[in-house]
């Protein structure tokens, strides 16, 4: 009898008893166990797609920071998620918030999922509300038609420069707040989610783009042959310029320059006077970061004095 019982322990362990005598209630699904499921697969890379990509996240930025009047914003790709459809939609958070657009033209249809913290903070800011903290949220109810209103305009504004972006002719189709319902495709196509975080005002927030996976390759193609111009060139040139253009310099002007024996230095006391010749006309280094940019000379004015730039300066100036 003592042999049947310990075979009986190495067929169910403690843990597996306590499982069949207490079962859990399944927990709904996360982003995190589609990531972790079968039905994700290995990623190709996609580079074409992923250049415009961030040509889009540069120019929302940028659209973010004129819609909701704020200090500091950014638009980051977070991460790239496969899986299928219907998978995916059981990952949204409640309240739910879909916008749902396609390109007629090439057959190309695409839905964006706004997270409740963002759609939150967008609602604030659009009414006036809290700056800086988190956004209040409420719970599981449902949009009210004012708060609907607000996101449809970021929905509007983000498939623009969508669209802009990759060349596209996206039109906006609709919003809706039941994922059960937002299919644009079988719920066994396989999609690529493209997760991108947002940050406003200190606050940070989530939206996905979704795209079958048909569409992607669809896109990949159409964008690669936008690489073969100057299209996508000329706007990162601009993007580039702006940006750096923006970019703040401490510049230095170098008065003089005095050669003292190190002897002298260490006799130095509190109160010593160490006496420089500026003098109306003289040549003085612009410098950034021991870096020279101009050459300019001394000009007095009133009670301060100003330097007059003469030319750009790759060589050190010589003193006089």
């Amino acid at each position: 009898m003592i042999e049947n019982r310990d075979s009986l322990q190495d067929l169910l362990s403690s843990e597996e008893i306590d499982a069949l005598l207490s079962p859990k209630e399944p927990s709904p699904p996360t982003i995190d166990t589609l990531v972790k499921s079968k039905e994700v697969f290995k990623e190709k890379s996609f580079p074409s797609f992923e250049r415009h990509l961030d040509v889009f996240t540069r120019s929302l930025t940028t659209t973010l920071r004129h819609l909701t009047e704020g200090q500091d914003i950014s638009v980051t790709l977070k991460n790239f998620i496969t899986g299928q459809l219907g998978s995916y939609l059981k990952t949204i958070q409640s309240p739910a918030l879909l916008g749902f657009f396609t390109d007629k033209n090439k057959n190309i249809q695409g839905l964006i999922s706004i997270d409740p913290t963002l759609s939150y903070t967008l609602i604030d800011m659009a009414l006036g509300g809290r700056r800086g903290t988190a956004a209040m949220q409420i719970g599981d109810r449902r949009y009210t038609q004012i708060e609907k209103t607000i996101l449809e305009k970021f929905i509007k504004a983000l498939l623009q420069n969508l669209q802009k972006a990759f060349q596209t002719s996206f039109i906006y189709e609709g919003i809706d707040t039941n994922p059960q319902t937002a299919l644009i495709e079988a719920t066994s196509t396989e999609m690529l989610i493209s997760r991108l975080d947002s940050r406003i005002d200190r606050r940070n927030g989530l939206f996905d783009i979704v795209f079958p996976r048909p569409a992607i390759d669809q896109l990949e193609q159409e964008t690669e042959k936008l690489d073969n111009t100057d299209v996508l060139r000329q706007t990162w040139n601009q993007k580039l310029e702006l940006s750096v253009s923006e970019v703040s310099l401490e510049i230095d002007a170098v008065l003089d320059q005095k050669i003292v024996p190190f002897k002298s230095i260490l006799n130095w006391k509190t109160g010593e006077t160490l006496p420089f010749s500026i003098f109306e006309g003289k040549p003085i280094q612009l410098m950034c970061k021991n870096v020279p940019l101009f050459q300019g000379r001394v000009d007095p004015h009133q009670k301060n004095i100003q330097i007059i730039l003469d030319k750009s300066s790759g060589k050190e100036p010589s003193w006089k």
